[in-house]
């Protein structure tokens, strides 16, 4: 392909993306986290700053239990 094809090309892409509405990437806005993750992010903040010595994944495991046991009647 000539460098006249590519032009061509690119502004057709530059046209349809104007169209579309897609030429940048559109920025999404984070989510709201659930009250689990708020849970979680919390709970292990908080044993790691009491000196935990566990892992993070048996930090998060024991912090699963805790949401499941809070929950339950």
């Amino acid at each position: 392909m000539s460098d006249q094809d590519y032009q061509k090309l690119d502004k057709r892409i530059k046209a349809l993306e104007e169209k579309l509405g897609t030429s940048e990437k559109s920025e999404k806005k984070p989510k709201k986290s659930s009250a689990y993750n708020d849970f979680m992010k919390e709970y292990i903040s908080e044993q790691k700053s009491k000196g935990s010595t566990k892992s993070h994944k048996e930090l998060f495991a024991d912090g699963a239990k805790a949401w499941n046991a809070r929950r339950v009647p």
